[in-house]
């Protein structure tokens, strides 16, 4: 019986016929990734890739609930970036893994919630002072490879006749990057948002604020980068349970560390100071509303620090980041 079924999707598929499209539609995501940027979500999507019950979606960061211009294509064109539910893709999920709804939050929250108010949500959080450093070379190397690159992704979001709504950085962006930090500061400060943002992309507070208004809380996972690099088996576990997926059998050997980025050096000990003055409160704020702290509360983050729980206010945040890390 599955047999014939393969052959009648291919028949249908290769003739062109209608009946394609209402025999095997989309399958709709289960789950939707939201962030952060350079925290883990393409290790993430690429994990997952692996599992037999994950159907992936074609691309990673389909950017619609985000952006304007995509999200008014409407739902035909955000569902034909998923598989069909075609015979292999039988009792398979799929997943939305878009960091751009991190920052993005104010819009893609109300959005995804009125997509489907009992979707399930996973944030992967780093520390964000070595995060912004991680950025900061991504958009140096951007800026060299492919200049202008800025500009086209914000006419492919907002559309080619949206005013560009960020203050440009200088000329000499990628030079210092205290210099970047400060001059960023300063836009903050006056109220605005730059270009190639650094500083902002950190602010998880005011982004999750967003989700958590609209979301019950036990639909929310949040992951720690720290950890998911550290003990990678573990963390999947805990994915797998929270998406209702069958153990795959993740090993050390099948969960190598994915998308290592070659600019991974320690932060410059100026700016990180700087850096932490600026995020501290926010982090404080952070972990308030979390109602746990995560592994870089303070200083340098350590993959292997325990978490200093929080009384809890409510329902409890899922949670990724509670305890020691174990070998799986």
């Amino acid at each position: 019986m599955i047999s014939k079924l393969y052959r009648l999707c291919g028949l249908i598929r290769s003739e062109g016929l209608p009946g394609f499209n209402y025999l095997f539609p989309p399958i709709r995501p289960a789950a939707i990734v939201i962030g952060a940027q350079k925290a883990g979500t393409t290790a993430l999507y690429r994990y997952l890739a692996r599992h037999p019950g994950v159907a992936s979606s074609k691309v990673k960061e389909i950017d619609f609930f985000n952006c304007d211009a995509r999200y008014s294509l409407g739902l035909d064109f955000y569902h034909a970036h998923f598989p069909r539910r075609t015979p292999r893709n039988a009792g398979r999920i799929t997943l939305d893994v878009t960091p751009g709804y991190m920052a993005g939050a104010e819009k893609a929250a109300q959005r995804i919630h009125r997509y489907n108010p009992r979707i399930r949500l996973i944030a992967i959080l780093r520390d964000p002072v070595t995060r912004a450093y991680s950025a900061w070379h991504h958009y140096r190397n951007n800026c060299r490879l492919r200049p202008g690159w800025f500009k086209r992704w914000h006419h492919r979001c907002s559309g080619p006749e949206a005013a560009f709504a960020f203050i440009p950085r200088r000329h000499q962006f990628g030079k210092s990057f205290r210099q970047d930090l400060e001059d960023e500061m300063q836009v903050l400060e006056a109220g605005g948002i730059v270009e190639m943002p650094i500083l902002r992309l950190g602010l998880y507070h005011e982004f999750l604020s967003h989700y958590q208004r609209l979301f019950d809380r036990r639909q929310m996972l949040i992951l720690c980068s720290e950890k998911m690099a550290g003990d990678t088996v573990s963390e999947l576990k805990k994915v797998e349970a929270f998406l209702g997926l069958k153990p795959y059998g993740w090993t050390r050997d099948n969960t190598r560390p994915e998308s290592v980025g070659s600019y991974e050096d320690p932060v410059p000990e100026d700016a990180g100071k700087i850096l932490r003055d600026f995020y501290r409160e926010r982090n404080e704020d952070l972990f308030e509303l979390l109602g746990f702290r995560l592994p870089w509360a303070e200083g340098i983050p350590r993959a292997d620090r325990l978490v200093e729980p929080m009384p809890q206010k409510g329902i409890p945040l899922q949670k990724s980041c509670s305890s020691r890390s174990t070998s799986g």
